[in-house]
């Protein structure tokens, strides 16, 4: 840590990983005359109290609540309207898995039926998320005789899969195709 003292005003530069924190503050009381503190004195001073710094972290708190709601209605939307471009008639139910059990803000799933086809979709507050996610979903379906398909489109998993060991099998194949290709959007 480097402390540096101007008179008038006492500049802290603190280098924490790659970040740099620059902090400003005006003495008071200090002419230009006056001799420069020790470190150990100036690093010892706050300018902000503990009750105040707790209630700055609640506000930040608060407002990326706040911003992650939001967030999250809108990439959901934004699911919505990608899997409409499917032109599939998709009715929404619950996801594969709560998105809390695999990490993720929110989900929504959806069925189609003859032939069945089931997706979820999770929104992730990374997408290096995604790949844990998707292992613990791949646990929840049967491997034999199913098609399995998932990817991401930023925030956004995609988690779908349908039985292909019937009649229907191929129709559901390529179902569940249209379905992660209109997922993909315009990429």
């Amino acid at each position: 840590m480097q402390l540096d003292y101007v008179p008038h005003k006492r500049l802290f530069v603190s280098v924490l990983v790659g970040m740099v924190i620059v902090s400003v503050g005006t003495a008071c009381n200090e002419t230009a005359s006056s001799t420069p503190k020790a470190d150990s004195e100036i690093e010892n001073q706050s300018f902000d109290s503990p009750r105040k710094q707790s209630n700055a972290q609640s506000q930040d708190m608060k407002r990326r609540n706040s911003m992650t709601t939001e967030m999250l209605g809108q990439e959901l939307q934004r699911a919505r309207v990608l899997l409409s471009q499917a032109n599939e008639p998709l009715q929404e139910v619950d996801p594969e898995l709560p998105p809390e059990n695999i990490g993720a803000l929110g989900g929504i799933g959806f069925e189609v039926k003859n032939p069945d086809v089931k997706l979820s979709i999770y929104v992730f507050e990374y997408q290096n998320q995604h790949a844990d996610a998707v292992e613990k979903l791949m646990a929840q379906v049967p491997q034999e005789g199913t098609r399995i398909l998932h990817g991401s489109n930023g925030s956004l998993l995609f988690f779908g899969h349908t039985r292909t060991d019937g009649p229907d099998g191929i129709d559901a194949k390529f179902r569940l195709g249209g379905l992660a290709s209109a997922f993909a959007g315009q990429e």
